[in-house]
């Protein structure tokens, strides 16, 4: 096709130079318009050029770049002035580019800032700088500009070109998409991890005709230690072949216990053919590398639920979620899903109980037996202690399956009494993903973040009264809802007196592009990012431009937030997986 070019003056272009210290350029008005069709083509405009590639649109679309006369903020260090970038409000499944020329500027670290999808929000985008040129992907079109890299990709500008985390790879060895958990001791500040990763063995192996060996893959679960920024090695806890959830926490005396699908070592004649872990289980460190494993629970009728579907079967244990209270007393919460089989008396069938003071006396619970109302209760279990240190959880619905998709948020609480509230559904969503993330503050009340996948929106809500009334759960805020991300959140709440309260969730976005699966994220564009919520504002900063799945957020003593991730399974420039996928990282706020 032939290009159909309108260029238009609204005003006077002006020399172009570096602006003094503290004034951002402002553009001269000057506009481009230009049809591009599936043949593709650019536009460029004083320091700004918009390729768009081939097959990008299917045929004509009238693009229309502008030098905005609106200098951006005073709080960036921008070197070029703010474009506007239309048609408005457009997506586009393959990403444009847009390059910014800054020859001529003393530069440190720029980077692009592109506005949130129907919003005057600037992000900060993936950028990359080859000479003068810095460019960026983009999906949808709004306003952009090129500045000085800030600690934050929220908006709030800067200067400052260091990382506001410092990554630390605790174990570059580990693989898989697997689960991790977090605790952080609030009296040392010392940070342990845990997490699965292959053995390179298998259990119940045979060689086959072929004369490959056939078995069932044995797991390592591992734990780190982190102690003034540096890491312990890695260190097995056990190793398992069945693994469904994972828990850890710190009690008074910074002494780690862990709670995971536990039991026998693999198969036992007599036992499932299957699940070769079925019991719920703690695992006590009792000095580095040495841990103590305690069966807490082995079949349904451990706990009686008072119905003949939910008191018969041997999987128990299943996504266990562990807290201590004030006073030393260990809280287990698991999902029993009775034999592990069925689709109705097992998986929809399933039941909610909690062990209380699991260390001492042991008061059995069933916090909501399924075996009558057929809910799919407990999947995803997160516990924590909440407001008259009682524990609380959240777990959605899992239907036909012990890890199947979840959906709907689930609220139970512990009142000081001993009687647990009956399920209270908070959030009804389709897909949770790997669940949603509970934590509690005096100044802020109850939150809960979760993700509903098949929107890709991040979501937070509150509940400011002590018990958590159902009817006192205030309107969901969207976190996050463009392009495909905010998936696998994990929420905490800051403990420093000066911003006791404010909330943070973690999160991994995938991708610029609108649903996209998680098979196809690409390491071009995914991050792992931490939102912060200030003034009713949220703020995002980027924690690891490599991306981060599964994390895990905590704040230490003094404040600083600390994240836990393993390195996402992301596609690479040249069509491969990222092969150190699963490798487990540790980011500490600086």
């Amino acid at each position: 096709m032939n290009a159909r070019v309108l260029v238009t003056t609204l005003a006077v272009a002006v020399a172009a130079c570096t602006p003094p210290p503290g004034t951002n350029p402002a553009g001269t008005g000057k506009s481009e318009v230009k049809a591009i069709g599936a043949a593709g083509g650019s536009i460029t405009v004083e320091q700004v050029t918009l390729t768009v590639p081939a097959n990008a649109v299917p045929s004509d679309v009238m693009f229309s770049v502008t030098s905005s006369p609106t200098a951006a903020a005073s709080n960036y260090t921008a070197y070029s002035p703010i474009y506007v970038f239309k048609p408005e409000n457009s997506d586009y499944q393959t990403p444009l580019t847009v390059e910014f020329d800054i020859s001529g500027k003393t530069v440190k670290n720029p980077v692009v800032y592109w506005t949130r999808k129907g919003s005057a929000v600037f992000e900060r985008q993936p950028s990359t700088v080859n000479g003068s040129k810095v460019s960026a992907k983009v999906t949808h079109f709004s306003m952009g500009f090129v500045a000085e890299a800030s600690t934050s990709s929220g908006g709030d500008g800067g200067t400052t070109t260091m990382d506001p985390f410092n990554v630390l790879t605790i174990d570059p060895a580990a693989r898989g998409q697997d689960y991790i958990a977090m605790a952080i001791d609030q009296n040392s500040g010392k940070i342990g991890v845990a997490y699965y990763t292959p053995r390179g063995t298998m259990t119940v192996s045979t060689v086959n005709d072929a004369g490959v060996m056939e078995g069932v893959p044995d797991f390592d679960l591992k734990y780190v230690e982190i102690v003034n920024g540096v890491a312990s090695t890695p260190e097995i806890i056990r190793f398992v072949q069945r693994r469904i959830g994972l828990s850890l926490a710190f009690d008074a005396n910074g002494v780690a216990f862990a709670t995971y699908l536990g039991g026998a070592q693999g198969f036992m004649p007599g036992s499932s053919i299957f699940w070769f872990q079925s019991d719920s289980v703690v695992a006590r460190r009792t000095a580095p590398g040495m841990w103590t494993e305690t069966v807490i629970t082995t079949d349904s009728n451990n706990v009686m639920c008072g119905n003949p579907v939910s008191d018969i079967g041997f999987l128990v244990g299943v996504f266990p979620a562990i807290a201590f209270d004030s006073t030393g007393k260990l809280y287990l919460a698991y999902r029993d899903t009775h034999n592990g089989q069925f689709p109705l008396q097992d998986w929809a069938g399933s039941d909610v109980e909690v062990i209380e003071d699991v260390l001492g006396t042991r008061r059995l619970v069933c916090g909501h037996a399924g075996g009558n109302d057929k809910g799919a209760w407990g999947g995803r279990i997160r516990m924590i202690i909440g407001s008259e240190d009682q524990p609380a959880i959240v777990y959605d619905k899992a239907l036909g399956g012990a890890d199947t998709r979840g959906n709907d948020v689930i609220f139970q609480r512990r009142s000081p009494s001993g009687t647990w509230s009956a399920p209270a559904s908070i959030v009804d969503i389709s897909d949770t993903m790997t669940g949603a993330s509970l934590a509690f503050h005096a100044n802020e009340g109850w939150g809960v973040a979760v993700t509903d996948k098949s929107n890709n929106k991040l979501l937070y809500r509150r509940n400011q009264a002590t018990d958590a009334a159902t009817s006192m759960w205030e309107s969901p805020q969207e976190v996050y809802a463009s392009g495909t991300g905010g998936w696998y959140p994990s929420l905490a709440m800051d403990n420093d007196p000066q911003f006791a309260g404010e909330p943070s969730i973690a999160y991994y976005v995938c991708s610029l592009r609108d649903q996209v699966a998680p098979s196809d994220c690409s390491q071009d564009q995914d991050e792992l990012r931490v939102a912060r919520r200030s003034a009713n504002v949220w703020r995002e900063t980027v924690v690891d431009k490599a991306g981060g799945f599964a994390p895990q957020l905590g704040f230490l003593p003094g404040g600083k937030r600390v994240v836990a991730y393993r390195v996402p399974a992301a596609i690479r420039g040249d069509g491969s997986v990222e092969p150190t996928a699963g490798a487990v990282k540790v980011a500490i706020e600086r």
